[in-house]
């Protein structure tokens, strides 16, 4: 499991992904994080990577949730998964993104 405050991160998460409009949770927000930050070192590792996987178990020990919460984490994870989300590029253009 990687540890959040880690300084192993050289790619930084642009500030317009920081402004998203969009009401998330903290545990939504923070697992968006998380997953972002796997995804950023695995991807330092092999430049050829483009499939990214952190399990359940692994969010369940960030959040000091305890092993019984996996239906909690799944649900926060469907929803994030299908949120709508627009990040501010500048003070007049927006780019909107959403979830297959």
């Amino acid at each position: 499991m990687l540890d959040m405050n880690s300084n192993t991160i050289i790619i930084d998460k642009h500030s317009s992904s920081i402004q998203i409009s969009n009401k998330i949770t903290a545990v939504q927000r923070k697992s968006y994080n998380y997953m972002l930050k796997i995804a950023k070192n695995e991807f330092l590792k092999d430049k050829n990577k483009r499939i990214f996987q952190v399990t359940a178990d692994e969010l369940l020990l960030f959040f000091n949730f305890g092993s019984k919460n996996h239906s909690y984490i799944k649900k926060e994870l469907e929803i994030l998964n299908s949120t709508k989300v627009t990040y501010n590029l500048s003070s007049t253009k927006f780019i909107t993104t959403q979830s297959p």
